[in-house]
């Protein structure tokens, strides 16, 4: 079943955008916020961990109806669950306008009626640089969202929000660069009951904030400044200026810590696509990582992690300085039906050479199937000579990318 869908035929209002805080989003669920929290505030707390840390309780409170008031009509049971949401910011969805306000075009409103959603941002740290934004609506009597109540809030990186059950959202808007979120949500697997949206392109017009962020302003250039820069005042034709002949500024901090990050995610790549050749067992990534530096291998910041993780791979098995193979794909291919069986039988095996070793084969009237590995390399030669041979007949599923051999031991 799709999603519950409305439409809406209205835009949104202009809104000032507020600071996230446990009181100005009171009626729309929780903030967690520790700049908040303290020991003489109206929030309970206790001393807990023998001494060593501070509880404070209920700060935020996750809630199913799932199971309440004969809800909803499926009774299908709900479960918890983690998800994990990794979040960019939508710049083609922003507009900078000439009086230094901002277009934000929402392309949906999403609700989750039966369940709070709470998003908790990973890996950010608590400065006073705002990380990311949400908007929020409240519900009028038709069961879609009352453009009347819609408000917009900003939060730094060590806050975390909790959406009411009912409450209508937009999908999250990061500020600060890509972020990760751990979102705890209750959920049925009922596609229309866990999730219901409001689509249309809503113009929310997003006017400059009156608090203060702790970092130096920014400012947005006159109309005089851009004239004597650019020799024009149209803002979108200075934008596609700089975008067209401007160069991006990354700071120290910032370019130290993207080409760490690029450097931990080819490394995890590696060692999840390559395993020790002699006991089939996958690398950590401290080896791998030592292994590509004896060859020499340099990570770039600015290429993606996976195209560098291909070149580490091939480098790692072409060089062996340490015994290491790709990790083997785990393939099964079937064919149905009688006419479609006795076909298979003339080609099955040009296709069982292409396994480097097969774990089971069924064949049966009206079935033929079977399970093997192959050299990921292999893969779409293998793909296409099943399809050509079948004639479309056959399917090919991918059971397992990179098979290794899971044990307790420890390198």
């Amino acid at each position: 079943m799709p999603l519950a869908t409305y439409q809406i035929d209205k835009n949104l209002p202009a809104i000032e955008v507020k600071e996230l805080t446990p009181e100005s989003f009171k009626d729309y669920g929780y903030v967690i916020s520790p700049n908040h929290l303290n020991v003489d505030s109206d929030t309970s707390s206790a001393s807990a961990n023998q001494g060593t840390a501070i509880k404070f309780i209920e700060i935020s409170r996750n809630e199913s109806l799932y199971a309440k008031n004969n809800c909803p009509s499926s009774r299908v049971p709900d479960f918890t669950r983690w998800n994990l949401f990794r979040c960019t910011p939508p710049n083609h969805l922003i507009t900078l306008n000439n009086d230094g306000s901002y277009t934000y075009l929402a392309k949906v409103l999403e609700q989750h009626p039966y369940s709070t959603q709470t998003f908790l941002p990973l890996g950010k740290s608590s400065g006073n640089k705002w990380a990311y934004m949400v908007i929020v609506s409240k519900t009028n009597a038709f069961g879609t969202p009352d453009l009347n109540t819609v408000e917009a809030f900003v939060a730094k990186g060590n806050q975390a929000v909790t959406y009411g059950a009912g409450t209508w959202h937009a999908p999250m808007i990061a500020l600060d660069g890509t972020i990760d979120f751990g979102v705890l949500i209750n959920e049925n697997g009922v596609p229309e009951e866990d999730c219901r949206e409001a689509k249309k392109d809503l113009k929310l017009l997003v006017t400059k904030t009156k608090f203060k962020t702790g970092e130096r302003a920014c400012q947005v250039a006159s109309q005089d400044d851009l004239k004597e820069s650019f020799g024009i005042t149209d803002v979108d034709t200075v934008i596609k200026e700089i975008l067209k002949k401007g160069e991006l500024q990354v700071g120290g901090k910032e370019r130290q810590a993207q080409a760490s990050q690029i450097r931990a995610e080819t490394l995890q790549i590696v060692a999840s696509k390559c395993i020790n050749s002699n006991n089939k067992r996958p690398y950590p990534t401290t080896i791998i990582e030592k292994a590509l530096q004896e060859l020499g291998f340099n990570f770039v910041s600015n290429k993606p992690s996976k195209s560098q993780a291909l070149e580490a791979i091939k480098l790692l098995v072409d060089k062996q300085v340490i015994p290491i193979v790709r990790a083997r794909m785990k393939i099964r291919i079937s064919v149905s039906g009688s006419s479609n069986v006795r076909d298979a039988k003339k080609y099955s095996e040009t296709i069982k050479k292409m396994f480097s070793e097969i774990e089971d084969e069924d064949i049966s009237g009206n079935l033929w199937e079977i399970v093997g590995y192959i050299d990921p390399g292999n893969f779409r030669k293998l793909d296409e000579t099943v399809q050509t041979e079948s004639k479309n007949k056959a399917t090919v599923e991918v059971l397992d990318t990179a098979v290794v051999q899971q044990t307790e031991d420890h390198f």
